[in-house]
């Protein structure tokens, strides 16, 4: 699988190499952009230099550069894609958090 490409014993040092050249993010985010893509969770943060380069929130820690990650490298199509095949985010959003998801990819297909 992509970004599986790691030993199961590695997973604790990748993760603190990601909370190392991400240290202004916070590690629990990291670590479940680790737990989702491993070692392509940097591919997901490739642009992000600061905290404000993570894009919009479209709630619980689901920013827009992990949403155009979906859209661009796994094909996502629905807010419902995102937040219940990818992500299982969906028990922390409500019909506003979905909406606004549902606007931006509409917008940036």
């Amino acid at each position: 699988m992509p970004g599986g490409n790691f030993k199961a014993i590695d997973k604790e040092a990748l993760i603190h190499d990601l909370s190392k050249k991400y240290d202004y993010l916070d590690l629990d985010y990291l670590e479940r952009l680790f737990n989702l893509y491993g070692t392509r969770a940097g591919l997901v943060l490739s642009k992000v230099f600061a905290i404000g380069d993570l894009g919009l929130n479209f709630g619980k820690s689901l920013y827009q550069v992990e949403v155009d990650y979906l859209m661009q490298e796994e094909f996502a199509l629905t807010p419902e894609d995102i937040t219940e095949r990818r992500t299982k985010l969906y028990l922390f959003f409500d019909e506003n958090n979905l909406k606004e998801l549902g606007k931006y990819m509409e917008k940036n297909r």
